[in-house]
């Protein structure tokens, strides 16, 4: 994922990622399930993005403007 994100939006906002373990996180992404199957969405015409590249660059063609990014200390 940090790989793609620094293709599409550059090797500075990668460089942005924190891999500090984060306990709060671990908890809410702990609680997702491990699997899932997607046929009722694929029947409703909802389909999975091909890649992280993608899901990157629709990201930025609908926020055009860059997030804040808080001062590092």
């Amino acid at each position: 994922m940090v790989a793609a994100l620094a293709r599409v939006a550059g090797p500075e906002v990668a460089a942005r990622v924190d891999w500090v373990p984060d306990a709060s996180i671990a908890r809410i992404v702990g609680a997702w399930p491990a699997g899932m199957n997607a046929r009722r969405a694929a029947r409703l015409g909802l389909h999975a993005d091909a890649s992280y590249d993608d899901i990157i660059r629709a990201y930025l063609r609908e926020n055009p403007v860059p997030p804040a990014v808080p001062a590092q200390p």
